[in-house]
């Protein structure tokens, strides 16, 4: 193990333009979050939504819920004033909180990819094999989850995470300085290789659908929502990949002028945000059943009241 370096974690001052950042990500976060478990719920339980492509949507909310919901343990808590007093909170009661979190902000960069990813090939299996993609990924899309999430476990570095402890009613954080370099390297590779991964599926999606499609005319529609929604995925996810190769690479290199690098670094929680919130509005967006559906039982509950009043 490499030798760490230990220092008193105290109390940050207070700076009204993090406090003022945070609240504005607690404006948004909270209802999307809301958002998110609403449609976790909502797809699980109607029988309309059995479909495996909406299992698929079920697993990439909750692991976009679960990981906004740990940045705030490890990664914002550092960035306003009362964050060091809830972290306090969370030691006292269960130790090594910040620390398992710290570890799984590295796990999810990964899993959310897997996720990204998935999502697209579901779409190019379902245009290459109609009449047998449901039926493998109805039966194995659980078995599939697993296997990501014990690949996104192998690329962590066991033990050289960043540490923090609870003593006396102290925090103290110890951190590697010999293993920052070697994991900001792991970090801008995984990034480059997700980025063009995403992007080639991004691009491979419609391309397919408009080959294999294009003399289908009852699938013109489809085709189109394809095309849509895979421009869109391949934005979003390949976005916040692109800001963590800048971030990595100025961390590295200093290839940008300092005062680029903390206004990027300060503004990575809000890139993050785009992507780890985008799934539940890109639903409601592009997919016309969730958009029929959740508008239905307003329009009725409108008509039963208008009857009622007469």
């Amino acid at each position: 193990m490499s030798p760490g370096v230990t220092s008193l974690w105290v109390d940050l001052p207070v700076n009204i333009a993090k406090e003022i950042m945070t609240i504005i990500q607690l404006i948004y976060g909270v209802p999307s979050i809301v958002l998110m478990l609403f449609l976790i719920i909502f797809l699980g339980c109607s029988p309309k939504y059995s479909s495996s492509f909406y299992r698929l949507v079920q697993v990439d909310l909750l692991t976009n819920l679960i990981c906004w919901l740990n940045t705030w343990i490890s990664l914002r808590s550092s960035e306003f004033a009362w964050g060091t007093t809830y972290i306090k909170f969370f030691e006292s009661i269960l130790p090594g909180t910040w620390n398992f979190s710290t570890y799984l902000l590295n796990f999810f960069m990964h899993l959310q990819f897997c996720s990204a990813a998935w999502m697209s090939v579901h779409r190019i299996s379902s245009i290459l094999f109609f009449n047998h993609y449901e039926k493998f990924w109805s039966r194995y899309y659980m078995l599939i989850a697993l296997i990501f999430c014990g690949y996104s476990c192998i690329p962590q570095i066991p033990g050289e995470y960043p540490q923090m402890s609870l003593v006396n009613g102290s925090l103290y954080f110890t951190f590697y300085p010999a293993r920052v370099h070697s994991f900001n390297v792991q970090v801008l590779t995984f990034s480059v290789v997700y980025f063009v991964t995403l992007v080639g599926l991004g691009i491979s999606v419609p391309l397919i659908a408009k080959y294999r499609l294009r003399d289908v005319v009852t699938d013109s529609g489809l085709s189109r929502k394809l095309t849509r929604i895979a421009l869109t995925y391949g934005f979003v996810y390949s976005g916040i990949l692109a800001w963590t190769v800048i971030n990595t690479l100025q961390s590295l290199f200093s290839l940008f002028p300092e005062w680029f690098g903390k206004a990027s670094y300060a503004m990575l929680s809000v890139a993050s945000d785009m992507m780890t919130l985008a799934l539940p509005y890109i639903l409601l967006i592009y997919d016309s059943n969730i958009k029929r559906d959740l508008r239905n039982p307003l329009e009725s509950s409108k008509i039963t009241t208008a009857i009622v009043s007469s």
